[in-house]
């Protein structure tokens, strides 16, 4: 049971992996500078390479990869600086070497290119909302299926209470994910 559950582990952290590296591949060809998204079409030359540099745009696409990685990992090397601490708000797990530090962190999902906000802060406001309409729909999805398929037994019959029984059974897994997603919401 353990080799399986290690094994089901490694997969999902493949399948994670060649995610974030499709998805960085894609936004490393798209036509549109970050950068100058930032700022719009009116900044001047020194400006956006500042701030290019900032994001370590200038870097190749691996170096680039490496850094996200290392940015959405919950346990990383970090120097031992205070600008890293607000940025990472992380735990010192322990202090490896003189300079660097073992830790324990939330994943620092950067900032928006366009509002410059944490983007773990606007996740943290849209979630809810998007939880509820998401378990609102389901809900509503589920009623009216139920209701059709009491519509159906009635007018067939006894054929009609397994069309009925199919559709609780369609359902049921439904109406029990949003129950406990409900609670872990709450």
């Amino acid at each position: 049971m353990a080799i399986y559950i290690l094994r089901r582990l490694g997969y999902g952290l493949l399948v994670m992996l060649l995610v974030v590296t499709t998805i960085s591949g894609i936004i490393f060809l798209a036509p549109v500078d970050p950068a100058q998204l930032t700022f719009g079409q009116r900044s001047d030359v020194s400006t956006v390479e500042a701030k290019t540099a900032e994001l370590g745009l200038d870097q190749p696409l691996y170096m680039q990869l490496l850094h996200y990685l290392k940015d959405i990992s919950p346990v990383s090397l970090e120097p031992d600086k205070a600008d890293h601490l607000r940025k990472y708000r992380y735990h010192t797990l322990f202090r490896v070497g003189n300079e660097q530090l073992l830790v324990l962190k939330l994943p620092y999902l950067r900032e928006s290119y366009q509002t410059g906000r944490p983007v773990s802060e606007i996740l943290a406001e849209v979630i809810p909302a998007t939880a509820l309409l998401a378990f609102t729909a389901l809900l509503l999805a589920s009623l009216g299926a139920a209701g059709l398929s009491g519509l159906v037994a009635a007018r067939l019959g006894y054929a009609g209470l397994f069309t009925l029984g199919a559709a609780l059974a369609l359902f049921a897994p439904a109406l029990a994910t949003r129950s406990a997603c409900t609670r872990l919401v709450r």
